[in-house]
């Protein structure tokens, strides 16, 4: 190659001072030639070769979304010599978050009685275990209870389930509907009913006290005539006292 012809045509100075024994002018015109080889050929062909080495690594480079997946560098417009402080503070501020929420978590006594965790001393580790070993508890407990209750027409005979034909989610809103008409019915007919004063006038309702006491009272106010009449019956006059008297 061009380089080892020069280094064969001016070989090295074992000195350490880099200078041969020779003559000091034909060494500086050797010197001279030297440098322009130098110049000339070697300079060339180190170019070509510094070109075809930068097209090969240029070619194989990765791009920029493997780069960004491989965490060199971050995505966004940030220019790259501010990307590393951006990452950094990302970081501080993950960690400010972190730390925020650490501080103001609920205790082990609020998450249990939000039945988040399960109750009792239970290792986190076997918690899912212990509640879905209660799960399963309350499953079999239900298909029993399932398996015993009474058939629907001992719940209809029992007035639980007051219209067969109704399905059993409906059945509170049917009750509570019919309940409404009655009651409306029963409003229409107070309203519509006569009053005191015209039941009275008809000898229905006699004077006196009203509701449950009526009976009573008219009951009480018949004994007292009774008990009049058989008085007067018993003090009465004779039949000849009245023929005496000319009464008869």
């Amino acid at each position: 190659s061009t380089w080892g012809n020069i280094l064969d045509r001016y070989p090295m100075c074992e000195n350490s001072c880099g200078t041969c024994g020779g003559d000091g002018d034909a060494l500086e015109q050797e010197d001279d030639v030297q440098d322009q080889e130098l110049l000339e050929a070697p300079t060339s062909i180190s170019m070509e070769s510094m070109k075809s080495c930068l097209n090969k690594q240029l070619e194989s480079r990765h791009s920029r979304a493997s780069l960004e997946r491989s965490n060199i560098i971050f995505s966004g417009r940030a220019a790259p010599s501010i990307q590393c402080k951006m990452h950094e503070l990302q970081k501080e501020m993950a960690k400010d978050s972190v730390n925020k929420h650490l501080s103001s978590r609920s205790t082990k006594q609020q998450l249990q009685e939000s039945h988040i965790l399960a109750q009792g001393d239970a290792a986190p580790s076997i918690q899912g275990v212990m509640l879905q070993l209660e799960k399963e508890l309350i499953r079999s407990e239900v298909g029993r209870k399932l398996s015993d209750r009474s058939p629907k027409p001992d719940l209809q005979q029992r007035g639980i389930l007051i219209h067969g034909d109704v399905s059993p989610c409906l059945q509170s809103h049917v009750v509570k509907l019919e309940k409404e008409i009655q009651k409306d019915k029963l409003k229409a007919n107070i309203e519509k009913r006569p009053t005191l004063q015209h039941v009275q006038d008809q000898n229905i309702v006699h004077a006196g006290p009203g509701g449950v006491l009526q009976a009573t009272h008219e009951e009480l106010s018949k004994q007292m005539r009774v008990n009049a009449l058989n008085r007067a019956l018993e003090h009465r006059p004779s039949l000849e006292a009245l023929q005496t008297r000319h009464i008869i």
